[in-house]
């Protein structure tokens, strides 16, 4: 799901306070009227990857500088862009952007229609399964799909048996991108293939949870965190560590964040509560790239 883009940018702007945005895959939103509302129209600054979901050369991104922002930030942005752009840039990218925006101009709404045509036919497909599930999403260009396989191990599986490439695993779910470049039978393909490789393996996965074989997983091995009084204050200024399963209630000395997304689950000085801790639990971390800002005044002796 996207956030309500529009109601933050009005709120922002009240406030005379400048709205940047990460829309790395939310290029195409601009070319269908049955996905999101762009982000460009609601930001101050938007910054956009064009090949992840426009058809053009990798490396390709494009910033916005909205109406709204002051000629002075205007003047920031330009001199930095200078500042930290080449003065050599490669002609072949750049006509790449070009051909790509050009084309989803011309075409954007008609490709879209049948993404999204091939959206519904492989999820009522896959439907067809009592043990997956298709998320339902206002993006119908990304289709996260959860099984009872592990999420890595079902990535491994269309990558290796199938020739399938997935975006990302997380937890359960596996999530892939459609696009331009997919007919409804590589969709259908798809359908076929994660369902055959769910019936394939997952008698394997219960006989080894019902004979016990498989030792308990360790979601989360350590999880630093403070100490605190009634105030929230910092118990001597001193870090301690705590099983993540009797954090609950402890403040947390550092940021836990999951990538991807990128986005903090737990924020440094936030009282740890049974929620985070669940999420923690749930989430193999073991499996996903987990960065902690460790502040240097916890930092060991």
């Amino acid at each position: 799901k996207t956030y309500n883009l529009r109601e933050i940018y009005e709120f922002l702007q009240t406030k005379k306070i400048p709205l940047i945005i990460d829309s790395a895959h939310g290029a195409r939103f601009a070319f269908s009227e049955d996905l999101p509302e762009s982000a460009v129209k609601n930001s101050h600054v938007c910054v956009m990857s064009l090949h992840k979901t426009l058809p053009a050369l990798t490396q390709r991104s494009i910033l916005h500088a909205g109406e709204a922002l002051a000629d002075s930030n205007l003047k920031k942005i330009d001199k930095k862009m200078n500042f930290y752009t080449t003065t050599s840039p490669s002609y072949l990218l750049m006509a790449s952007s070009e051909l790509a925006v050009a084309l989803m101009e011309s075409c954007g709404k008609d490709i879209f229609a049948a993404v999204k045509r091939n959206r519904e036919a492989f999820a009522e497909e896959i439907g067809e399964n009592s043990l997956i599930r298709v998320y339902d999403s206002n993006d119908f260009s990304k289709l996260l799909v959860k099984t009872p396989l592990d999420g890595e191990e079902l990535m491994k599986l269309l990558r290796k048996e199938y020739k399938i490439q997935a975006e990302m695993a997380i937890g359960r779910s596996v999530l892939f991108i459609t696009g331009r470049g997919h007919r409804p039978e590589d969709l259908q393909y798809l359908a076929r293939s994660i369902k055959d490789a769910v019936g394939k393996n997952k008698a394997k996965e219960d006989g080894l949870l019902d004979s016990g074989a498989s030792a308990p997983i360790n979601f989360f091995p350590r999880l630093k965190a403070i100490g605190y009084g009634l105030q929230g204050a910092i118990k001597e200024g001193q870090a301690v560590e705590a099983d993540v399963y009797q954090a609950e209630g402890l403040v947390a000395a550092e940021d836990i964040i999951p990538y991807p997304p990128g986005i903090p689950l737990i924020r440094e000085f936030e009282i740890i509560n049974k929620e985070s801790i669940e999420v923690l639990i749930y989430f193999n971390y073991k499996k996903i790239k987990c960065y902690q800002n460790i502040p240097d005044i916890f930092s060991a002796e």
